[in-house]
């Protein structure tokens, strides 16, 4: 069935789209621009397949159809890549020695994209649930995170020790920290050493009700199953350890 096939290629290259545009966050200026020639080349060739492949009348009708999501994911991604730098805006930045509280007075913008920028032996604590979190070059400090309805995507991180829970992690450029997590998927690192993970264990008052509310109240907690793309070999990465709580 060749257009299950090209229905099934098309999904798979979709998959990839959301991915490259929620890795942006880690990705050079140069690799951005080289994974969306890929991504445009994948497309480019299974249209140059649908053309060849399928019947002349379907063809025509199929053309119709897929002008709709052609024309559409062309603004998708615009609004995704808007939306981003938007969101990007920190609610903190270039702080040093400050001890931090966030709590249910954060605005609903800011708890859609909760994100801090360059900070230097400070304590954060969010008393809340959020919809993502972004933790940029950050050094030396301690951030107890409330439930993440979203991901958590840290970039940037040295001497640290940090508290979240989120249904995805992903980590890049992070070395001497510690990581207590509760995750429903499987935590990513890249580009990271000497990194040490342990079940998330936080409380404060509504803790378990913004478990709720971000989906993550009793789930399985992979936090074991750690993904270091560093590393290939069958043999367990040396760049990290997994340590339970006493």
């Amino acid at each position: 069935n060749i257009k299950g096939h090209l229905d099934g290629a098309l999904e798979a290259i979709k998959g990839l789209q959301t991915r490259f545009v929620d890795s942006t966050i880690f990705l050079s200026k140069y690799d951005q621009k080289t994974y969306r020639e890929q991504l445009d080349g994948m497309l480019k060739t299974h249209q140059d397949q649908s053309d060849l492949h399928l019947p002349r009348k379907k063809f025509k009708f199929g053309m119709k159809k897929k002008a709709k999501p052609t024309e559409t994911k062309k603004p998708q991604q615009e609004d995704s890549k808007t939306n981003f730098k938007e969101e990007a805006k920190p609610i903190v930045s270039s702080v040093r020695g400050q001890t931090l509280t966030f709590s249910n007075t954060l605005s609903d913008e800011e708890k859609m994209s909760f994100r801090v920028k360059d900070l230097d032996k400070c304590v954060v604590t969010v008393t809340t649930w959020v919809k993502a979190v972004y933790l940029e070059n950050i050094k030396d400090c301690e951030i107890y995170l409330g439930p993440i309805a979203g991901a958590c995507f840290v970039r940037g991180c040295k001497n640290c020790v940090i508290h979240l829970a989120a249904h995805q992690l992903r980590i890049h450029n992070a070395e001497d920290s510690q990581f207590h997590i509760l995750t429903r998927s499987k935590p990513i690192i890249e580009h990271s050493t000497r990194l040490i993970f342990s079940p998330y264990k936080i409380e404060y008052s509504g803790v378990d009700q913004d478990l709720q509310s971000s989906g993550l109240y009793q789930i399985d907690n992979l936090w074991r199953e750690v993904q270091d793309f560093n590393w290939l070999k069958k043999e367990a990465s040396p760049n990290f350890e997994l340590r339970d709580l006493p």
